[in-house]
């Protein structure tokens, strides 16, 4: 037996297979993913079914959409005037205004969303600001190759970025 496993503290390099539960759509294939365990950083889920893994162990486990990035909120699609696309002189570049489109938008206090174009019309566009993964319950399926604890600086740069 190992005498390290993950743990808070410890980086786990995984190399894991992201798909739907549901329906075995891949989402995303992980090679080599040094992830650090205890700090909030990753799913409660994630971390709950990993804690206590060792180098070499495989795994497989599903998340529920709850459990994941949780239910498709409706209220989370919301109209966003069309003007708020447009540059300094008023212009709006419709290709960059296709459904489908990722957007960084702020709210007042700062904070940063990014959305999907749902629908462009002539005064408003349609976004979704829930995560791309809401309302999908999640197959992950891999092996972890490596553990190792994590130095204080590791731990600052993760929690505190520039």
């Amino acid at each position: 037996m190992s005498e390290l496993s993950i743990t808070k503290g410890v980086i786990a390099t995984l190399s894991y297979r992201l798909s739907n539960a549901k329906t075995g759509q891949a989402i995303g294939n992980y090679e080599e993913q040094d992830l650090l365990f205890g700090y909030g950083m990753l799913l409660d889920g994630f971390e709950n079914n990993l804690k206590g893994s060792e180098a070499g162990q495989e795994f497989s486990f599903e998340l529920s959409a709850a459990d994941a990035y949780g239910s498709i909120n409706p209220k989370a699609m919301v109209y966003v005037p069309i003007e708020n696309f447009a540059d300094e002189h008023g212009n709006l570049d419709f290709e960059a205004l296709k459904t489908g489109n990722i957007f960084p938008m702020g709210d007042a206090q700062g904070n940063r969303f990014y959305g999907k174009i749902v629908e462009v019309n002539d005064d408003k566009v349609k976004m979704d600001f829930n995560h791309h993964l809401a309302g999908i319950d999640l197959l992950f399926s891999g092996k972890v190759i490596r553990l190792r604890r994590a130095t204080t600086e590791e731990i600052h740069a993760i929690l505190q970025p520039e």
